[in-house]
């Protein structure tokens, strides 16, 4: 089910512990997707809203934080195929987002939420960035996706979409 080695790497992290420094490695080097509120490069990343698990109490309790997602194929499955995009390495996607809440595939399975001490350490790896280029709805596929289409797992859970307000 996963459409390239970030995928991969990031379902065997869920129940490998060994595989999650690979998840690390990969997102930082690989391209990701950020959806944007517009088209321009500059435009803010989306927020997405998910749940996480209730408090003690059982009062239900939400992360919103920007999105970023693994293929597009999964960005396209969230937020849909006419949402602005930039493709950019991962190392790039989380310095732009250094500072934040980040949801990494939001809504669907798997998902990760980082705060920011959580993309701190991402970025403490030695690595470099590419800066990316604004895709527009028109241009499809990412570099480092295969080219067949694999079915995604959608959470049964729906994520609320949101455009770039604060957090």
């Amino acid at each position: 089910e996963a459409a390239n080695a970030l995928e991969q790497a990031f379902i065997s992290a869920t129940t490998v512990p060994g595989m999650r420094p690979i998840f690390r490695r990969y997102l930082l080097q690989t391209h990701v997707v950020l959806p944007l509120t517009t088209s321009a490069q500059d435009s803010p990343v989306r927020q997405a809203r998910v749940p996480i698990p209730p408090d003690a109490s059982g009062a239900p309790r939400y992360f919103t934080g920007r999105a970023i997602f693994t293929s597009l194929a999964r960005a396209n499955t969230v937020f849909g195929e006419d949402t602005p995009h930039i493709v950019i390495n991962g190392r790039a996607a989380l310095t732009r987002l250094a500072g934040k809440n980040v949801v990494i595939n939001p809504g669907l399975v798997p998902m990760l939420t980082l705060e920011p001490p959580d993309l701190a350490a991402y970025l403490a790896t030695e690595g470099e960035s590419s800066a990316g280029v604004v895709a527009h709805p028109s241009q499809r596929g990412l570099p480092n996706e295969d080219s067949r289409r694999l079915p995604l797992r959608p959470e049964p859970k729906a994520c609320d979409r949101h455009d770039g307000g604060e957090e």
